[in-house]
C-alpha cells in the first residue's frame, strides 16, 4: 500500500488533475490494451460494469475520480471500462458474473487478480496495491474474512466471488447461502446486497452448479408458502420477490399476486417488483389503482431530500450511492406511472405527473426514461406526451 501511495503522491498534481477530467479509463478495446500494456511493460486494468449496477456508478463518481487512485491507474495500468453486456464474451472469458469486477490482465490475456465489489478509494488502493504485488485473489478474500471474526458479510461475498470465478462451485455455494442465511442479521447494512449482488451470484453460480439453484429454490418455495398463509412478514416478502427477480421468474411472482387479496399487506409489498409485469400485460388501472401515482411521486422526492440532508450519514460514498440509486427510482418511477396514467385514460394526470418529475429532475436522463416507457405504445395519447418531453 504505501509504495502506491507513494506513488500517487510522486507524480506532479497537475498530471493527476488532468487525467481526472479527461477520464482515467482509455478508449481503446482490450486488445488495444493489451498492446499498449506490453509496449509500457503494464497491467491492464478492466472494469467490468452493466448499466444497472448502482455500485458501479457510484465508484464512477467517487473511487474512479479520487487523484490518488487516477495517479496508482495510469501509473501501473492501462485501464479500460467494459460494458459486460456488450461485451458478453469477454466477461464470459473470465468468469465475470458479479458487478462491480475489476480485473488485472498480463499483456498476454491471462488473469493476474482480481478486486470484487464496490471499493471506497482507501479500499481500492488497498486491493490495487496487493493484487499488483502479486497477492492472488483468493488469498486477499481470506484475510478479509479472517480480520473480520469470520461474520463480515461482505467479504464473504467477496470470497464466494473469487471462488465462483475459479470454478469451485460448491465452496462459493456455501459462501453465498451463509450471506443469505446469516449475513443480514450480523450487519443490517447488508441487506441491500443480499436482495441484489448476492443473489444475482447465486442465480449465475445456479447456471452451471445445480445445487445453488435447488438450494435458492427451497427457500423461495418455503418464503412462498409463509406468504400465502399470511405468515410473511416484510422482510420475507422482499427476499420472496428479490429471488425470481434474481432467476427472472417475475410471472411466479405475479402468479402469487393475483392469489392474495387486495388488502394484503404482502400484495402491496409484492407490487414494487410487478409493475413491469402488469403494464405489459396492459393491466394500466392495476398499477394506477395500486400505486396512486401522484402521492408515489411525492413521497419519493420527500424520502430522497430527506436523505440529501440527513446527518446520521457521515460516509459521502455511501450517502452518493444510496442518492444515486433513490434517483434512478423516481426517473423509473415517473416513467412507468405516465405509463400507466395514460393507460388508464387519465391524461391530465399524467401531464401533471411529467411536470411535477421534471420539476425535481429536468435533465435529459429523466425525460428518455420517460419517453423510453412511452416509445412503441399504442395508448391513446402517449405520442403527444411523449413530444412534450422532447427539448
Amino acid at each position: 500500500m504505501q509504495f502506491i501511495r507513494a506513488l500517487a503522491l510522486a507524480i506532479p498534481a497537475f498530471i493527476a488533475a488532468s487525467a481526472r477530467a479527461d477520464g482515467v479509463f482509455e478508449d481503446v478495446k482490450f486488445d488495444e490494451a493489451c498492446r499498449r500494456a506490453a509496449a509500457a511493460k503494464k497491467l491492464v486494468f478492466i472494469d467490468f460494469y452493466t448499466d444497472w449496477c448502482g455500485p458501479c456508478k457510484v465508484m464512477d463518481k467517487t473511487t474512479f475520480v479520487d487523484e490518488r487512485v487516477v495517479a496508482a491507474l495510469r501509473a501501473r495500468t492501462i485501464p479500460i471500462k467494459v460494458d459486460a453486456e456488450a461485451d458478453a464474451a469477454l466477461a464470459r472469458r473470465f468468469n465475470v458474473d458479479g458487478y462491480p469486477m475489476m480485473l488485472l490482465v498480463r499483456p498476454d490475456g491471462t488473469e493476474a487478480g482480481r478486486i470484487a465489489g464496490f471499493q471506497p478509494a482507501d479500499d481500492f488502493l488497498d486491493a490495487l496495491d496487493a493484487a499488483i504485488s502479486g497477492k492472488d485473489a483468493e488469498t486477499r478474500a481470506r484475510e478479509a474474512v479472517a480480520a473480520g471474526g469470520g461474520t463480515d458479510a461482505m467479504a464473504r461475498l467477496r470470497l464466494g466471488q473469487v471462488l465462483a470465478a475459479k470454478g469451485r462451485h460448491g465452496d462459493a455455494l456455501a459462501e453465498f447461502l451463509w450471506c443469505f442465511d446469516a449475513g443480514a442479521t450480523r450487519d443490517p447494512a447488508f441487506m441491500s446486497l443480499r436482495r441484489g449482488v448476492l443473489l444475482d451470484a447465486i442465480a449465475a453460480l445456479g447456471r452451471e452448479y445445480g445445487p445453488a439453484l435447488a438450494e435458492i429454490s427451497r427457500r423461495r418455495d418455503a418464503l412462498e408458502g409463509d406468504i400465502l398463509a399470511g405468515r410473511a412478514d416484510f422482510a420475507a416478502v422482499l427476499d420472496y420477490s428479490a429471488i425470481h427477480r434474481a432467476l427472472q421468474q417475475t410471472d411466479r411472482t405475479l402468479a402469487t399476486f393475483d392469489k392474495l387479496p387486495d388488502n394484503s399487506a404482502a400484495k402491496v409489498m409484492l407490487f414494487a417488483d410487478l409493475v413491469d409485469a402488469l403494464l405489459a400485460a396492459r393491466r394500466y388501472a392495476d398499477v394506477v389503482r395500486m400505486a396512486d401515482p401522484a402521492a408515489g411521486l411525492s413521497r419519493k422526492i420527500e424520502d430522497f431530500h430527506r436523505t440529501e440532508a440527513d446527518p446520521r450519514i457521515r460516509s459521502d460514498s455511501a450517502r452518493q450511492m444510496l442518492l444515486t440509486t433513490m434517483r434512478e427510482d423516481i426517473r423509473r418511477y415517473a416513467a412507468r406511472m405516465t405509463l400507466a396514467l395514460a393507460g388508464a385514460g387519465r391524461l391530465d394526470d399524467a401531464r401533471k405527473l411529467i411536470a411535477d418529475a421534471l420539476a425535481f429532475d429536468g435533465g435529459e436522463e429523466m425525460r428518455r426514461e420517460i419517453r423510453d416507457y412511452l416509445d412503441g405504445t399504442d395508448v391513446d395519447g402517449a405520442e403527444d406526451l411523449r413530444r412534450s418531453l422532447l427539448p
